[in-house]
């Protein structure tokens, strides 16, 4: 019994003094900081800057020192202090897209989607040449295009789901999912070894695919 009320004791020794710190609340800085955030948010003029008017921000590209300019800019005005673009080390050349333009002209004209991937190369000019589709998924594949690649644009096969969807790409959960999501649930895998390792053959064999496109003129 007398354990119990030591422990007791301790604990109201604990709690009071919160109690107390939370009664001290400055309703004042409060109220400042809301009327801040309701009456003169800078999120959408900052998040326009940074993305619509920097545009794309790959390392050491122009879109990256136009944001990272624009930030030095701006704490500037706000009355900040010793603001400067530090130093990290050597990365190499920077990228940016000036002009992509893909169309089908055989058996007819068809303007076509496409968007390089980041650090691609130019092609100097426009760029003509049968399509071949390229099927490779073992290295015994390679043997079937050796020697045929040469000035043709390949096309990878794609093994993917191409079923069209007209679900929703947005939902609203319920007031009862949402209470449910409130629960703490366990920690699962989200891929398991057989998945991983299938992902892994294919990334090797994807670079074994650029690789062997490149080296046959493609």
């Amino acid at each position: 019994m007398k354990f119990k009320l030591i422990f007791i004791g301790c604990y109201f020794l604990l709690v009071t003094p919160l109690c107390k710190a939370q009664k001290n609340i400055d309703n004042e800085a409060i109220l400042k900081i809301k009327s801040e955030e309701l009456n003169h948010s800078q999120i959408k003029n900052i998040a326009f800057n940074l993305i619509d008017k920097s545009g794309p921000r790959l390392t050491n590209s122009i879109g990256f020192e136009n944001a990272a300019n624009y930030v030095i800019k701006q704490f500037s005005e706000w009355g900040l202090v010793n603001i400067n673009k530090e130093p990290w080390g050597e990365f190499g050349r920077g990228w940016q897209l000036e002009k992509s333009y893909i169309a089908m002209t055989k058996p007819y004209y068809m303007s076509l989607i496409a968007i390089p991937k980041a650090w691609t190369d130019g092609t100097n000019g426009n760029v003509k040449g049968k399509v071949v589709v390229i099927d490779i998924n073992t290295e015994e594949d390679f043997s079937k295009y050796k020697g045929k690649l040469k000035g043709a644009i390949a096309l990878l096969k794609y093994d993917g789901d191409l079923t069209s969807d007209f679900k929703a790409d947005a939902t609203r959960f319920t007031k009862k999912e949402l209470k449910e999501g409130e629960k703490p649930r366990p920690k699962k895998r989200k891929y398991t070894d057989e998945e991983i390792a299938v992902f892994k053959t294919k990334k090797e064999l994807n670079k074994q695919i650029r690789t062997f496109l490149y080296n046959e003129g493609a």
